[in-house]
């Protein structure tokens, strides 16, 4: 036996990796052209429990059982990382494996002893290869408390995380025009927010305290990400704090612009209130908030029991008389260093949830975990939390928006098993076939939900790729195209993008209803781009969406082929200068839509029609010819000279992607031109 005396100090007993099938995606690379993406990769579960609640000097089991998900790991090494004050029994148990198999269980336990009270951390460290050679490594934590007074321990910590500077109120004279809340729609009230109603004005001055009852109401803010302006809370919860105390005293929610009223309490006097702010929106099921890494469960969001692992601001201390008091509006300012930071990311999930709520049934629950300082990567753990970097949140939300992505997908219940990533992998280069896919619609989330083709690496707002032009089929020599295009994610999340903009952008010439790319998300699981494709032409939405798919060169079609046929005219015997019209059918035979069809007149010496024939006139517009439609294509024309002639008609590829060009000219029909002799003077014949 003997006591572990650094937290840093290692047990070799070998772990491993946690993910409830943990799909954690690498950082985003800064490369101007081939940004790097979010790598969907751990692969080993582990699940650690104690045999009961710990207490001063009483001998407890730590059990940890490791598991692989989805294929072997090989040259595995587990180890225990242990706090001051915690004894650990049997450390000679070690573990070195050569191969961790899928679908079996390992598992090791430890006898531990707590020699002092406190908080505390056991941390399992686990490192290993997959058979590629991709090194992977996982840190898993279990959080306790033990107190002098055994009925106070229990299995979190009191407080995992620093208190906040206090947001102070504004003075009286700058109070905000707004209307108090009115209470939330009956919606939120069966989603277990509570709900308010305002009952009377509003006062400002302290005036001599009584142990009465007060109604308290404001407002709270917070200065945003580019420190122009200031956003209400969002559906937070507040907290009615006694100062002195530190209890809670009452609750409610946040309206849409941070407006707020709490219930009626008794009046603590002298002792003093604060107003707390959560990060954290609690729905049955679908909850969703900011909490603090490394010390938050996962899927905290769904429940009040774990409101203690969320970020919060708090107002500074105010006291009031009694009856209906406006405290005014507190203000969080603009910083880098706190957890207003935690705020700017929950605000980035009420955009999410606003977005889903009026696009699809998908919603939460999404629970994100972040500290100022982590440099754990940006990632998604499937059926678990999104894991951010310290710096994700400053600046564009784009990360914070493509986690989400992943994590939409997964609430959706059609997440595909497994990943084909390689590492790294790029938005412009081929990966996998499920990585272009899965990857891709992370990103064309963020173009939805900000409804703005452009993704930008975070917290930069200039490392950034527009999809209404980078990935189309005209910079192929930038980025991947050829058989495999729908194996580059870049031209998945351009092609989703064009789908749904209503942008006419060459072959991207309609606007889908963004309700079919979210019917197709919840009701199919997609292993692929192409059978997501698959699944569109199921459901029998646009045939024309294939040609936003061929704008970002995924080519599920040959291109247009565009036949000349059948021509005719008004009249076969004009006079010289004699207005006759010219008639000829267009067809496409092909299944993408022929953007912008022009079609040229000609007048030849034989029945053969070709480019090289004399123009009669301007082109005439036949417009966009969809799959197998005939179009009537006429003009009006005129010739000079007397003869025998033959007029006909072709097509003018203008872009090059018509896959027959042997019948993009009509025949020739004959005419015959006669010279106009007769002459009129001093009106004899």
């Amino acid at each position: 036996m003997r006591v572990v005396k650094n937290i840093e100090k290692l047990l070799v007993f070998r772990l491993l990796v946690l993910a409830f099938v943990s799909l954690p995606c690498m950082a985003e690379g800064n490369e101007s052209i081939k940004l790097a993406t979010p790598e969907m990769g751990s692969v080993i579960s582990v699940q650690m429990s104690l045999s009961e609640v710990p207490e001063i000097n009483k001998r407890i089991r730590l059990s940890v059982i490791v598991s692989d998900l989805t294929q072997n790991v090989v040259d595995v090494e587990m180890g225990l990382i242990a706090a001051d004050g915690i004894e650990v029994i049997n450390e000679h148990s070690k573990k070195h494996l050569d191969v961790m198999r899928v679908g079996l269980d390992y598992t090791s336990n430890f006898d531990i002893f707590v020699r002092q009270i406190g908080q505390y951390k056991m941390t399992f460290k686990v490192i290993g290869r997959t058979l590629d050679g991709k090194f992977v490594d996982r840190y898993e934590n279990l959080f306790f408390s033990v107190e002098n007074e055994s009925s106070l321990n229990k299995m979190s910590w009191k407080t995992p995380y620093l208190i906040e500077d206090e947001d102070p109120a504004l003075n009286a004279g700058d109070f905000d025009t707004h209307s108090l809340s009115k209470g939330f729609p009956s919606s939120d009230i069966n989603n277990n927010e509570i709900s308010v109603n305002d009952s009377s004005d509003a006062k400002n001055s302290v005036q001599s305290i009584e142990s009465g009852m007060v109604t308290i109401s404001g407002r709270y803010r917070f200065r945003n990400r580019e420190n122009d302006g200031y956003i209400g809370f969002y559906h937070s919860l507040l907290h009615l704090i006694n100062a002195t105390t530190n209890v809670t005293i009452a609750s409610t929610y946040t309206d849409d612009d941070g407006n707020f009223t709490f219930p009626a309490v008794s009046n603590p006097g002298n002792e003093q209130m604060r107003v707390r702010a959560y990060a954290v929106r609690f729905l049955n099921g679908k909850g969703y908030g900011v909490c603090v890494y490394q010390s938050c469960d996962d899927n905290a969001a769904i429940s009040t029991a774990n409101l203690s692992q969320f970020y919060y601001r708090q107002s500074a201390a105010f006291q009031t008389a009694d009856g209906n008091q406006n405290v005014g509006t507190f203000t969080t300012g603009f910083s880098l260093t706190n957890s207003l930071r935690a705020q700017w990311i929950k605000n980035d999930i009420d955009t999410v949830y606003r977005h889903l709520t009026s696009n699809s049934s998908i919603l939460g629950p999404f629970t994100i975990e972040w500290a100022g300082d982590s440099t754990h990567g940006d990632h998604y753990h499937r059926g678990g939390n999104i894991h951010l970097k310290s710096d994700s949140g400053n600046g564009v939300n784009h990360t914070v928006l493509h986690e989400l992505g992943h994590n939409v997908m997964y609430n959706s219940g059609n997440f595909p098993a497994g990943s084909d990533c390689p590492d790294p992998h790029f938005t412009s280069q081929i990966s996998g076939t499920q990585c272009a896919w899965t990857e891709g619609w992370a990103s064309a989330f963020i173009l939805l939900v900000n409804n703005n083709p452009e993704k930008c690496v975070a917290p930069s707002t200039t490392n950034c790729i527009d999809f209404e032009v980078a990935s189309s089929y005209s910079n192929c020599n930038n980025w991947d195209c050829g058989a495999n295009a729908d194996w580059v994610e870049g031209h998945v999340t351009g092609s989703i993008w064009d789908l749904y903009d209503s942008a006419d952008d060459v072959f991207d010439i309609e606007v889908n209803a963004i309700d079919n790319i979210y019917t197709i998300l919840g009701t199919q699981t997609n292993t692929s781009f192409s059978s997501w494709w698959v699944s569109w032409n199921l459901f029998g939405f646009s045939d024309r969406g294939i040609n936003s798919l061929f704008q970002n060169a995924i080519q599920y079609s040959n291109g247009y082929d565009i036949r000349v046929i059948s021509p005719s005219v008004t009249n076969s015997t004009p006079f010289t200068d004699e207005e006759f019209t010219a008639q000829v059918s267009v067809r496409n035979l092909e299944e993408i839509t022929s953007i912008s069809t022009y079609i040229n007149f000609y007048l030849s010496e034989n029945s053969t029609i070709s480019n090289f024939d004399t123009p009669l006139g301007i082109s005439q517009f036949a417009g966009d010819v969809d799959p197998n439609v005939v179009r009537l294509v006429q003009g009006q024309f005129t010739v000079a000279n007397s003869g025998n002639y033959w007029v006909g008609a072709c097509f003018q590829d203008a872009l090059g992607f018509d896959t027959n060009s042997s019948n993009n000219c009509s025949s020739g029909v004959a005419i015959t031109v006669t010279a106009n002799d007769v002459i009129f003077a001093s009106g004899f014949e």
